[in-house]
């Protein structure tokens, strides 16, 4: 997908809906998580922000939604939310570091 589908897909308004959605479900399973998850206190940062104000998270995840090759307008709501849950961790800042 080029950029500027990516960008187009990521503007879309019924898109950016879905997204804030799997962002609000996210936030939730996140607060409920394990303290011993890397990056926790990151983690829960961000769903305190995202479930104040879902819509706004939304346009700002969908960016990152849609350079996932496999997203697209028909994507099913279950990609949508693996890949937000895939992305959590970078929008929060929590840095994984892998021992040599």
């Amino acid at each position: 997908m080029s950029f500027l589908t990516q960008a187009a897909l990521a503007a879309d308004q019924s898109f950016i809906s879905r997204v804030a959605q799997a962002a609000a479900t996210s936030a939730k399973d996140v607060m409920a998580e394990s303290a011993s998850v890397t990056g926790h206190l990151l983690r829960t940062q961000m769903a305190n922000e995202v479930l104040r104000s879902p819509s706004s998270w939304g346009s700002l995840i969908a960016i990152g939604v849609a350079t996932n090759p496999a997203i697209s307008e028909a994507s099913t709501d279950a990609d949508i939310q693996f890949t937000v849950n895939s992305l959590w961790d970078a929008y929060s800042g929590v840095i994984l570091v892998v021992a040599p």
